[in-house]
């Protein structure tokens, strides 16, 4: 059933359609995707006639397989394509299809279907040696070889920051997020520490950190997290409001006592502008329970600990 945006009344409605089915929408167009009968239909939004109907391809199905495994841990053998769906927005679907010699990021139109499939609205050419970012506002990033990072936007393959960059030693894991006027590029690689614990609820990073202007694409600062932690589970969520100039690290470090193993949460607060730590402490208590950011609305920021509670203020009287 499709509802009036206006008046909440009912538009159309459409039954007998698969248990399964997933409806994403844009420009006037509705997708009906489902799985178990392999089909796409697309529909006009404000009526429901038929526009067209497709078939769902197998790398659909192949691309979501592989959403939690990193692009460093496949080795695909010759002749194969391996797929990675990272996203649906609108009638895109955003995928990394990994192949023994390159990668491609590719862009299907959802609602451009024929026989074989969606039709692919835009593609980029990137090296064997390459990892993806979530997608953060409508943009994805890319890190080849280690040291060349790439911004695009996802409606169109537009690149808005495209730079050489410190290299990034291992790097298997890249989480993009927009924190008031930069976009920040932070990476993981696996490393083995037996005195850091997991901060739950939260997205590892250990290496490099690249702050792109979101103004010019130009690289605004670089940086390194040294086994730390965003305290966010899903990606796509950032754990300090978008606006907030800050950045804050989590880490635990473990602590052993006559055979007894305790922990204590330590925090790294970065100001997004230029990289500068504008507080750290390694006592902040033993769990999260109390650990919350607040926004007065006057760009006052407070950030609270079990042990600590910390002020940030940033108001136009305070940087001049």
């Amino acid at each position: 059933m499709v509802l009036s945006p206006w008046t909440g009344q009912p538009m159309w409605t459409q039954e007998g359609l698969p248990d399964d089915t997933r409806m994403t929408a844009e420009s006037g167009r509705l997708c009906l995707i489902s799985e178990s009968t392999s089909q796409i239909q697309v529909r006009n939004l404000r009526d429901g006639s038929m526009l067209q109907t497709g078939l769902l391809p197998p790398w659909w199905t192949e691309g979501n397989a592989l959403y939690d495994t990193s692009v460093k841990h496949v080795d695909p053998e010759e002749g194969l394509v391996v797929p990675w769906r990272i996203v649906v927005e609108g009638t895109q679907c955003l995928m990394f299809e990994l192949q023994p010699a390159r990668a491609t990021l590719k862009s299907y139109d959802m609602a451009t279907v024929n026989a074989t499939g969606p039709g692919v609205a835009w593609q980029a050419d990137l090296p064997f040696d390459s990892v993806f970012s979530n997608v953060s506002d409508g943009l994805v990033a890319t890190l080849s070889d280690g040291n060349h990072l790439q911004i695009r936007q996802i409606e169109d393959g537009t690149l808005v920051a495209n730079q050489p960059v410190p290299q990034a030693k291992g790097c298997e894991r890249l989480y993009l997020r927009r924190s008031h006027d930069r976009w920040l590029v932070l990476t993981y690689a696996p490393h083995n520490r037996e005195e850091s614990g997991i901060v739950m609820n939260a997205v590892p990073v250990n290496g490099a950190i690249y702050a792109i202007d979101s103004g010019d694409g130009s690289l605004a600062w670089t940086g390194v997290a040294s086994d730390e932690y965003l305290r966010s589970y899903a990606v796509e969520q950032f754990p300090t409001l978008p606006s907030a100039p800050l950045l804050v690290l989590l880490s635990r470090k473990l602590q052993r006592s006559s055979g007894i193993i305790g922990s204590k949460y330590a925090a790294r607060i970065l100001d997004v502008h230029n990289g500068d730590v504008l507080y750290e402490d390694d006592d902040l208590g033993t769990n999260l329970s109390w650990h919350a950011l607040r926004f007065d609305g006057e760009n006052r920021f407070a950030i609270n600990f079990e042990r600590r509670a910390i002020e940030f203020d940033f108001s136009p009287d305070t940087q001049k």
